[in-house]
């Protein structure tokens, strides 16, 4: 039984693996197109406006 359960535990941490790996080379593979500029149009905007330059509560800003 202990037999069985290593087996068991070596191929999901394989197929785990591999399953991980897919996933990291697609999102390398679609950061580029999202990043380019011809799907950007005229008035394009940022995906969250305004809160990168949003002034801070009272004008302290954290440290």
């Amino acid at each position: 039984m202990t037999a069985f359960m290593v087996i068991a535990v070596v191929m999901l941490m394989v197929s785990m693996t591999r399953r991980i790996r897919r996933v990291r080379y697609q999102a390398q593979v679609s950061t580029p197109e999202q990043d380019s500029p011809e799907q950007d149009g005229p008035g394009a905007t940022d995906a969250a406006p305004g809160i990168a330059g949003a002034p801070h509560a009272g004008g302290l800003t954290a440290r």
